[in-house]
């Protein structure tokens, strides 16, 4: 990571897009060289676990004065809890972007793992959690087909126009 401009800690049960997650951090514009963290939901505290993404300041500051967080904040919730805390502690910028990321954890019905309708999204950059093999794939085709429509019916423009949050 030292040599990346950012840093993703992605859950194994995601279906991600690269490609799309560099489209929304260039539609954000995080100021360069600062140390920064997106924050990925508008659910409870707007930072789910399943994509976790840093600037390469912010894993500097991290690196350097991280163990300053494991006595001062505890550890009572999720790593992803941790993590955010721990770099708003030590002065670590965020930007939010809540379309970067659909995690069924943040919906009434998250139980309907098997459901990848979700994933009928051009956009979004990951999508969580597809925990079987079949269901994971099915989610993956599912959002390239959608991209690729929405790419053929626009072939002038990069990449989709942002979707309404639900």
């Amino acid at each position: 990571f030292w040599h990346a401009d950012w840093t993703v800690k992605l859950d194994p049960d995601a279906v991600f897009f690269p490609h799309r997650l560099k489209s929304h951090l260039a539609q954000l514009k995080p100021p360069a060289d600062t140390p920064i963290y997106i924050k990925n939901s508008n659910f409870k505290f707007g930072f789910m676990g399943s994509l976790e993404i840093f600037s390469e300041k912010a894993m500097e500051v991290f690196i350097k004065d991280g163990h300053l967080c494991k006595d001062k904040i505890g550890h009572t919730g999720g790593e992803d809890f941790y993590i955010m805390t721990c770099m708003d502690a030590l002065g670590v910028g965020s930007m939010a972007d809540a379309q970067v990321l659909d995690d069924k954890y943040t919906r009434v019905d998250h139980l309907v793992l098997d459901d990848v309708t979700p994933c009928h999204n051009g956009w979004t950059a990951a999508f969580h959690p597809y925990k079987d093999v079949n269901t994971w794939m099915s989610c993956h085709q599912a959002a390239v087909d959608t991209e690729n429509a929405w790419n053929a019916a626009h072939p002038t423009t990069a990449a989709p126009a942002p979707v309404a949050a639900q």
